[in-house]
């Protein structure tokens, strides 16, 4: 179980999901900061 961890497999999944999740929060904080209706 230990080796399956060090597959290219699990690297590709980590690396899309840490994509994701970059481009989620870059989406999300460029809505916030430059939405009119929110903040000021």
């Amino acid at each position: 179980m230990i080796e399956t961890a060090f597959t290219p497999i699990a690297s590709l999944a980590g690396g899309v999901l840490i994509g994701i999740a970059s481009t989620l929060l870059m989406l999300t904080l460029g809505r916030v900061s430059y939405s009119p209706k929110i903040g000021r």
